[in-house]
């Protein structure tokens, strides 16, 4: 993968996604939000494949397509908004026994090779039913390659309100309408 073009940052990124491949797809996050969560913490919190299910999700995420739409370039930042297909996983299910981790994991060699096989007959035969989507992209330049950038500084505003409406004599204020929290925490 060419890091120097933010259309293959973000394919490839996309591919890891798709695939829960999570270990993988943190090393196109910015440096900036890698101090904010370490990658156990971060595959921890997405729940990440393993085994013959990553295996699984890895052959799908092939067929991952993106086109760029729109890219706003400024100094070492981006823009990016991109059209995708990416597999059904709700069309594909019946195949690799409904997403059922344990189950395919615990599927022999031979049963393995069957799985795998039926989904490359059906990437080359166009049968793999798609989704399709846009999405909108912010990458960073760090040295001469592009990362992802996900503002995991920001973290999550979460407005706060009250309704006494049921309880019109009661006198109760907040001291704050809204906390911020880092996704993943407890408040």
């Amino acid at each position: 993968i060419d890091m120097r073009d933010p259309a293959q940052v973000i394919h490839t990124y996309l591919r890891a996604i798709y695939a829960r491949d999570f270990i993988d797809a943190y090393r196109f996050i910015s440096f900036e939000d890698r101090k904010v969560r370490d990658l156990n913490h971060y595959v921890r919190q997405r729940g990440a494949f393993s085994g013959f299910t990553l295996t699984v999700g890895r052959k799908l995420s092939e067929s991952v397509e993106i086109s760029m739409t729109k890219k706003e370039e400024r100094e070492n930042r981006a823009r990016v908004e991109v059209g995708y297909r990416v597999p059904d996983p709700g069309k594909i299910a019946p195949l690799v026994l409904n997403w059922d981790f344990f189950r395919l994991n615990a599927l022999t060699d031979v049963e393995r090779s069957e799985i795998l096989t039926a989904l490359e007959k059906r990437k080359n035969d166009g049968a793999i039913e798609m989704r399709e989507g846009k999405e909108n992209f912010e990458l960073i330049k760090e040295g001469d390659e592009w990362r992802v950038f996900l503002n995991w500084t920001a973290g999550v505003t979460i407005p706060l309100a009250l309704d006494l409406s049921q309880v019109p004599d009661l006198d109760v204020r907040l001291s704050k309408n809204q906390v911020w929290v880092q996704p993943g925490r407890f408040f």
